[in-house]
């Protein structure tokens, strides 16, 4: 896994690593550093049942790989929002001594078609990265990163948008 992302001794360790897989319009160009046509293959019923119409309406915007220890002095993510309109979230590794560095997600996002609870507003739900388990959200859901209590963690997000711009929702800034 360190080949992907190298040990870091200040904050959670981000590297873009769409360069080595992605073209300019989020085609699939080599799977040599990551498997990507292969996420996006596991993927794609799912993004087809809650998120999409077809795949075709959507590209890969960035792909980055993200680890967490904790000889970080930072191993947390403040709330924000992804600039995307799908965000897709895979843990790569996860040490069996893992304590914290859940992801929360506030409030709850309906899916395609209505699909999905509801909930009050200002709830706040706790989701565990357990290794090979993927994440899908929409990029507008707010979220953070709780701090890395004990172990690591590695996973790697890919961001994906409409290719219509009047569909796309994405909003280019973090902010939350």
């Amino acid at each position: 896994m360190m080949d992907l992302a190298q040990e870091d001794s200040t904050y959670a360790f981000y590297k873009n690593i769409r360069e080595d897989n992605l073209d300019d319009e989020g085609n699939v160009r080599s799977t040599a550093a990551f498997p990507v046509q292969a996420l996006v293959d596991a993927i794609t019923p799912s993004l087809l049942k809650h998120f999409v119409d077809t795949i075709d309406e959507v590209y890969i915007d960035d792909l980055f790989v993200v680890h967490y220890n904790t000889g970080q002095f930072d191993s947390r993510c403040a709330k924000h929002q992804d600039p995307s309109d799908v965000t897709v979230n895979v843990c790569l590794e996860s040490s069996a001594d893992l304590v914290g560095s859940q992801i929360l997600f506030y409030d709850r996002k309906g899916l395609k078609g209505g699909k999905g609870e509801k909930g009050e507003e200002g709830e706040i739900f706790r989701v565990d990265c357990r290794l090979g388990e993927c994440t899908l959200h929409w990029g507008a859901h707010p979220h953070e990163t709780t701090p890395l209590e004990k172990g690591r963690r590695t996973n790697v997000v890919m961001t994906m948008a409409y290719k219509d711009k009047l569909k796309s929702g994405a909003n280019r800034s973090c902010c939350a």
